[in-house]
Formats: structure tokens, sequence, C-alpha cells
């Protein structure tokens, strides 16, 4: 796929990186590498706030608060749902039936716990779902949340199967691309305490958590928490705080993963689909791979462009 019209992200050098996270406290690195970013591409900040402005004028249908991190949602959110969650059943079923999951399962990076069953650019063939992921009350939400036109990084679809695992992103844990950034979970197959649900900790207390923990919980460089077991942050927090997103097919979730510890794919009865949207700033800190988003559907749509990272 052609990505030559796609925006330039400029990044510090690591090393540079590596010697203000030796010598400088947690909370100044990352503000110094997005204030880098906007000297170097200042437009993009001047664009897409403005373009948030103008989407905002008609108030998002759901609203984050920055204490909780997270807000929930129905299948009501859009007339679209029930028709994207049989479809996402029909991938998984097909891929079942061809082998494909196997192989997918064996070359995936988390091993067989959660298997994105898109890899990469798998979402083009399915138009529905990226015009879902890039509707207008979708990117109100976000918009809403992270102060400026989002962009879109990617679109995955998690199959989690029944495991007895715990360990990567099973463990309590805060993602690191960002000091603000969101998630679309979408349920796709029913969701119970039986089938790993995503479960997080408000963003409040997340906050509270890592104070208690120390300065060791933290990740060296940025500062957040990183993998931790359950016995350790239930030293510090109460286990009825915790959130389980459960919910039937087509129930979901937005989700600061940065801001609010959480764990998924506990799988141990049955297996779980979900739907999966990730929305980042434009000057995100750690730049996570764009998914491969052919922006052809949108070519005339310099709004979308933009929300998909291409020139406009």
């Amino acid at each position: 796929m052609n990505t030559s019209g796609s925006l330039t992200e400029y990044r510090l050098n690591p090393q540079i990186v590596k010697f203000l996270g030796r010598n400088l406290p947690n909370k100044f690195v990352w503000p110094i590498q997005k204030l880098y970013k906007f000297i170097r591409n200042p437009q993009q900040f001047f664009i897409r706030k403005e373009a948030a402005r103008v989407l905002l004028e008609t108030p998002p249908p759901i609203r984050i608060s920055d204490d909780a991190g997270f807000a929930t949602f129905s299948s009501d959110l859009h007339p679209d749902i029930p028709k994207i969650v049989n479809q996402c059943k029909e991938i998984l079923l097909q891929k079942q039936a061809s082998g494909e999951l196997t192989q997918l399962s064996q070359k995936n990076s988390k091993g067989e716990f959660l298997i994105d069953l898109f890899q990469i650019d798998g979402v083009n063939d399915y138009p529905e779902i990226l015009k879902f992921a890039v509707s207008d009350n979708m990117l109100r939400i976000a918009a809403d949340y992270l102060g400026t036109l989002p962009r879109l990084r990617y679109v995955a679809l998690w199959y989690s199967p029944r495991n007895d695992s715990t360990i990567s992103s099973q463990l309590f844990h805060t993602d690191r691309e960002d000091i603000k950034s969101l998630k679309a979970y979408l349920n796709i197959s029913p969701v119970t305490t039986e089938n790993g649900p995503f479960s997080l900790f408000s963003a409040a207390e997340t906050d509270r958590i890592a104070d208690k923990l120390g300065p060791k919980s933290r990740h060296p460089m940025v500062g957040l928490l990183g993998r931790l077991d359950d016995d350790r942050v239930y030293s510090v927090a109460d286990p009825s705080n915790l959130i389980e997103l459960k919910g039937e097919p087509g129930d979901g979730a937005f989700v600061d993963t940065c801001r609010c510890l959480h764990f998924g794919s506990r799988a141990r009865k049955a297996g779980r689909l979900i739907l999966v949207f990730m929305y980042n700033s434009f000057y995100n800190v750690v730049d996570t791979p764009m998914g491969n988003i052919d922006p052809k559907p949108f070519a005339n749509d310099q709004f979308r462009k933009l929300v998909l990272g291409v020139k406009t």
C-alpha cells in the first residue's frame, strides 16, 4: 500500500530521551518529547484544534471525565453496531474453518492468549468497520477527551481463546503511548467474568495505587506502571474498586489505557472476541505503528484523511 502521503512524525533521538530519563524527573520527560514534536510540526496542532472545535459544535454522546478515564456504552451508540458484531463473528468462524486462526496463533507475539485477527491491514477488507471507527460520534468522543482531532492508530479484532496463563498484558499494567490516549472496546461475544473481561481501575484510583506503590513500581523511563501481579496491586488497592467490562455483544467502553491500570484476556472458561480502535493525539510520545489503513475510501474527505494521518 502506498503510504507516501502520510504525515511526517518527528521524534527525539532515543539517546537524548535516555539522557533526559536519567537526569530529569519522569514527569518532565514526556512533555519535552511532545514539545519537540510540536516545534517540528506546529501546523498540525492548530489544524487539529480547529477541526475538533468544528466537530464538537455537536456535543459528543458520551463524555469521559479525567477522574474516571473511561466510559461505557451500549449498542445504541451507532446504528451499524449490530451489523458489525455479526460481521466480526463471521470473521472468526471463517478463520477457524480455514485453519488461519492456528497459523496466527503460532506467529503471534503474545503467544496464544491474544490474537489479532486483522494482523495490521485486514480491516481494509471490511469498510463498514473502518467507517464506524471514524464516524462522527466516535471521533467526537475521542476529540472531546483528548482535546484535539485524534489519529486512528489502528483497528484490531482481538480473540482470546480459553487459557490458564497470567503473563504479559494479562498482568496489571498501564500502556505507554502517551500521557493521554483512548481505546474503544466493542464486545463481539458475550463477556462475563469467566471469559476474560477487560478489567481496570479508574484513572483517579490508578493514581492512588501508584502513589502507594512508590517509584519502584514505575517504568524507569516513562513513569508508567509496569507489569504488576495481583498480590502487589491488591496489597494497596481494594479489589471491590476493580471494574470489569462485562456485557452483551454490542456493549463496550472507551478507556484511557495510559491512565487506567488494567489487564485482560484471562479467559478461564471460554473465549472472548472484541473489536478495538486506538485513538491518539498527533503528538503522541511513543510512536506505536500506524495500522496500514487504506485511505482510498476517504479520498475526498479532508477531515477523515487527517484522522488517518494522510496529507491533505
